[in-house]
């Protein structure tokens, strides 16, 4: 799954990234606003929404919230959806984004290490979030396959990603298991049930 949604008048103050589940695409549809977008993932249909921290959909089942997410400093922004699946022991590669990421994990778990050590992603827990221009390695750990909703907030001028080459991990996640606590405090989240 991958969808794209330029961003238009975006509320001023913190945003999330608001998860909904409907019984069907047109009454996804019908909820839908300006900064929303619909998916299919998973057998099951989403909207997802960029929206302030009180922003609720007018039907459906709210999942989750994920944030607050740090905007980089653009004229125009673009939210990227993704659904991401990991073995255990698989890596991304070395990159950055021009804008923040977030993930919300359905099932497995993961560990982000960037410079500013490791964040554990898993069911249940607060979302991982990484803010603009940070070097990142993401590695699927346990004992089963991962799946995860991934959010890039950016720059619309901005390709998605590239690599970090100036970084070099020290491959801290590769015997994290997801039980272990992150390294760094969690960014302040809002995390429903799945």
């Amino acid at each position: 799954m991958h969808a794209e949604k330029h961003l238009r008048g975006l509320p001023r103050g913190p945003l999330y990234w608001h998860i909904d589940r409907f019984a069907s695409r047109p009454a996804a549809e019908a909820a839908r606003e300006r900064n929303g977008t619909v998916v299919e993932i998973l057998g099951q249909v989403r909207l997802f929404t960029i929206a302030g921290k009180s922003w609720q959909a007018s039907s459906g089942e709210h999942v989750g919230n994920v944030g607050p997410l740090k905007l980089p400093v653009a004229k125009a922004f673009m939210a990227t959806y993704m659904e991401g699946n990991f073995q255990p022991g698989m890596q991304s590669t070395v990159h950055r984004h021009p804008g923040t990421e977030a993930w919300l994990v359905l099932s497995g778990a993961q560990c982000l290490e960037t410079t500013h050590g490791k964040q554990i992603g898993r069911p249940g827990a607060p979302p991982v979030i990484v803010p603009p221009g940070e070097p990142m390695l993401l590695t699927g750990i346990g004992k089963e396959e991962g799946h995860w909703l991934v959010l890039i907030l950016l720059d619309a001028s901005m390709p998605r990603g590239f690599p970090a080459d100036n970084w070099t991990p020290k491959h801290t996640c590769e015997h994290a298991e997801p039980s272990m606590q992150s390294g760094e405090p969690v960014p302040r989240s809002v995390s429903g049930r799945e």
